[in-house]
């Protein structure tokens, strides 16, 4: 077989094997560039219990003070309806409204009490009073006054929320919360959620209702799940919202849309809570207006939308929640109670389906399969064609070869003989056979650059 064939057929093998490895290199390429993620599901593995934050809200009608109520049943003959008494209270300003509603300490007394967290395990007793762990925080909107419970808004230490995980092994004095309300109030409204958010608007949350029941104790048991999610630009596409400022997406919703709406109404949008429960600013129905018009809701969603975006948190937490009761007969109170889990919180996170790292090591294992490239045999050879052209090119520049009519040309070759190969240079034509013999050795560079 001829020299030509070989060479031939070589040069086809190694196009072949340059395909494939091309091929190949591109399917990972596209892999890594595509940023596809991996999503691991767990329970979390810790012996801790983190609480949540709990809000309770009732109906403005269940907490009228019965003087004011007696006012104003005297005054519209006795025929006031649910939709009269919201109407007339929110006639009133908001500070104004703290003088016909129940306070806080009329509706639950000292009754709140939390399991004691880690932070206060110096203190005796198995429970302490909520508003140890943080103030209770009030709000009120058009329909509601709510209560929020061991929120986590002012920097407050995570220790404060956390205790044991070993319920599961007593039989009493094992309920996380609980809290008695008057009896004169017929219903609450529960709502489970984070810690770190900001209860403003509960039209978008699920609440629990218990209604108010001789002899009976409302329970509520709860799963959490926690989403880990990745910024763009993977397939997730999250956002970190406290990067702007806000505790969250929703938060930011929120914050929009009662800007803009304060801005449209004069007082404060009824379908969103405020804290500020001294102001002299109305309530107004928020309900009612979007009701006739239905394009003013969508202007503000659609300016939010921009503003806020549409990205996911990168760290979600949300709740399942259940309720179930259970009759107690020496009970005649109105108890809510929250349970601890039976599982433990779910954790699903998403991870990027090829790392950097990865990526580099599987193209450099595919380059290495195909054509047996390494990092070592780069490095020689890198080392070698800089030697051989770069640093060569660079002497030759400043150092020439001796020339047959240069005055040192025999004295060079008769020194390099001497070393190497005899005592004189008589003939042309070995001094041409020892002068390749030298430049593939590279033996001209180390003698004649300290020579001459």
């Amino acid at each position: 077989m001829s020299n030509i064939t070989i060479r031939s057929i070589k040069t086809l093998f190694i196009i072949l094997l340059l395909l494939i490895c091309s091929y190949q290199v591109y399917k990972i390429c596209y892999l890594y560039l595509s940023y596809c993620t991996t999503t691991s599901v767990t329970y979390d593995q810790l012996s801790d219990l983190s609480l949540p934050g709990i809000t309770l809200c009732f109906d403005k009608q269940w907490i009228l003070r019965d003087d004011y109520k007696q006012q104003m049943l005297k005054q519209y003959n006795a025929s006031v309806n649910s939709t009269d008494w919201k109407r007339l209270v929110n006639s009133l300003s908001i500070a104004g409204q703290m003088n016909v509603l129940l306070s806080m300490d009329e509706i639950f007394g000292n009754s709140c009490h939390v399991l004691k967290p880690l932070a206060f395990a110096s203190r005796s007793g198995y429970y302490i009073p909520c508003h140890t762990i943080t103030p209770v925080i009030q709000r009120m909107d058009y329909q509601n006054m709510c209560f929020t419970f061991l929120s986590q808004l002012s920097d407050e230490t995570d220790d404060r929320y956390v205790i044991r995980d070993d319920l599961i092994y007593k039989d009493h004095f094992n309920d996380l919360f609980h809290v008695s309300i008057a009896g004169q109030i017929p219903s609450v409204n529960m709502i489970i959620h984070s810690r770190f958010e900001h209860m403003v608007n509960t039209g978008k949350k699920r609440m629990l209702k218990f209604a108010n029941r001789p002899k009976t104790v409302h329970y509520t048991e709860y799963h959490q799940t926690v989403v880990h999610s990745l910024p763009a630009p993977y397939e997730t596409n999250c956002y970190d919202y406290t990067l702007i400022g806000y505790k969250s997406r929703l938060d930011c919703i929120e914050n929009c849309r009662v800007e803009w709406m304060a801005d449209y109404v004069t007082g404060w949008p009824g379908n969103y809570m405020t804290d500020n429960l001294t102001s002299d600013a109305l309530i107004v129905n928020m309900y009612e207006l979007f009701h006739e018009n239905y394009t003013l809701d969508a202007v503000f969603g659609d300016h939010c939308r921009r503003e806020c975006g549409t990205c996911i948190e990168c760290c979600l937490a949300y709740y399942d929640v259940f309720q179930s009761e259970h009759n107690c007969e020496d009970i005649n109170e109105f108890i809510v109670v929250l349970s601890p889990p039976d599982l433990r919180t779910l954790i699903i996170t998403h991870t990027p389906k090829l790392s950097f790292e990865e990526f580099v090591s599987l193209i450099g294992s595919l380059v290495s399969l195909w054509f047996g490239v390494s990092v070592i045999m780069l490095t020689n050879s890198t080392v070698d064609l800089f030697g051989q052209y770069v640093v060569d090119r660079i002497f030759r520049s400043n150092r020439s070869m001796p020339t047959p009519n240069d005055d040192k040309y025999d004295d060079y070759w008769r020194q390099l003989y001497g070393k190497y190969g005899g005592d004189k240079c008589n003939s042309v034509s070995m001094r041409r056979k020892w002068s390749t013999i030298i430049r593939d050795n590279r033996l001209y560079q180390n003698d004649y650059r300290y020579k001459y």
